[in-house]
């Protein structure tokens, strides 16, 4: 790992050889990152799916959150402010219409975030309500200029100038772009290579315990279809129980009772390969015994569940 978790500001487009990562791995992988950083839930999810859409579109997503996150490793996230792009992003969500200039060649700038691109998926959610595409421009240098420039709509990004502005800016314009956006990249990338200088870094800062749950959640939707269909087939009330299961105090013992035979019973029996859940040997009654299982969600499961049926809504089944 580089010293003091620094990841040095070599851009995008000069990647050493890493490694190829599906998207379901740059979203569990950037999910736990998150929760390493101090975020609550829901907020992990919010910060993957931000991730997840720039990678789907050949943009630096896990770059640039890797950065974010190592370099400043040592200062709670809520002091980083509108320098966080997690911040900005949710900030500016609120704040676009008189945020985003009317005139396309004068953008309103804002000085930050670092690691800019990480607010576009927010952009393109604006982009998606209005119906008309923004233009981003990424401001670097002394003094300070326009670098690069993004175009964004509700599914699509289309990029120009120095690629590298997406991340290295010290600030960010708006301005609306004033014809449709005829080209650009949808999101139609299935895997990304990840340069080694950014990659072995985070797996160092997710730390063993968290890569291997990452790697369970990415082994399910590689390898399992049994145990995605039966999570797929969860009732709401269960689903919402185990979403809530972080918030729980730590103390209180979380017993899922179920039919024997049920679709329940079969994934919470499927999970304790998993060391999601455990048997739980609690005496009942004989003969609701013969009708009924009953598992403990272990710690581990209390902290996987919430990613993945978070997952399972941002990768639905492939419609053939």
């Amino acid at each position: 790992m580089t010293d003091g978790h620094q990841i040095p500001p070599k851009g995008p487009d000069q990647p050493d050889a890493g490694a190829k990562l599906s998207m379901t791995e740059i979203y569990t992988l950037a999910y736990v990152a998150s929760i390493v950083r101090g975020y609550p839930e829901p907020i992990p999810d919010e910060i993957a799916w931000r991730v997840l859409w720039l990678e789907q579109r050949g943009l630096p997503g896990l770059v640039a959150l890797t950065r974010e996150f190592l370099n400043n490793h040592d200062t709670d996230f809520r002091e980083r402010g509108m320098q966080c792009p997690i911040i900005a992003g949710a900030m500016l969500g609120d704040h676009f219409d008189e945020l985003v200039s009317k005139d396309p060649d004068r953008p309103n700038v804002i000085e930050g975030p670092a690691n800019g691109v990480l607010i576009l998926a927010k952009v393109a959610d604006y982009a998606r309500q209005t119906g008309e595409p923004v233009r981003v421009s990424w401001i670097m240098g002394e003094p300070p200029q326009i670098a690069g420039q993004c175009v964004v709509d509700a599914e699509k990004v289309a990029t120009f100038g120095d690629v590298n502005a997406l991340i290295l800016n010290t600030g960010v314009g708006f301005a609306r772009h004033d014809e449709p956006l005829k080209e650009g990249s949808g999101p139609q990338a299935s895997e990304a290579e990840i340069p080694r200088q950014v990659f072995e870094p985070l797996l160092g800062y997710i730390g063993k315990q968290r890569l291997q749950t990452a790697l369970k959640v990415n082994g399910i939707f590689k390898s399992d279809p049994q145990a995605l269909e039966l999570l797929r087939a969860m009732s709401a009330g269960d689903r919402s129980i185990l979403a809530s299961s972080p918030q729980l105090e730590d103390d209180k013992a979380i017993v899922l009772t179920t039919s024997k035979g049920s679709s329940n019973d079969q994934l919470w029996q499927r999970f304790t390969a998993y060391n999601w859940t455990a048997p739980h040997d609690d005496e009942l009654p004989e003969e609701l015994a013969k009708i009924t299982s009953q598992y403990l969600l272990t710690d581990d499961g209390r902290e996987v569940m919430p990613m993945l049926l978070h997952a399972l809504d941002r990768f639905p089944p492939t419609k053939h």
